[in-house]
């Protein structure tokens, strides 16, 4: 499979998931921000994500703080988290966030 056939329009990523794997257990996101986009992010309930920045620059801003983002930076973000990615404006960001269910989190 190729992670750029499995787009999802509802969150504007390219998701890798149970109706790839047949899992519940864990998923894969890939996401490109384009320059002077924002992207909101939030695991939501029940759920846990790492996020890793490929390549690009830009702000993670959420919970009360900005994180600068640039290739290499990795961040956990709990099932609470909400936040939103601001590109630069010299380019793209590209991500990879990895999650997966947390026990008893939720029915889906």
């Amino acid at each position: 499979m190729r992670v750029k056939d499995c787009f999802d329009p509802k969150f504007n990523e390219f998701i890798v998931g149970p109706r790839q794997t047949e899992s519940r257990g864990a998923y894969l996101m890939y996401g490109e921000v384009e320059a002077g986009e924002q992207r909101r992010v939030a695991p939501g309930k029940g759920h846990e994500e790492i996020l890793l920045v490929l390549s690009g620059e830009g702000v993670l801003e959420g919970a009360g703080a900005g994180v600068r983002l640039s290739e290499g930076v990795a961040l956990y973000m709990g099932e609470d988290f909400e936040g939103t990615i601001t590109c630069g404006r010299d380019g793209d960001l590209c991500y990879v966030a990895s999650g997966g269910h947390l026990p008893g989190g939720h029915g889906h």
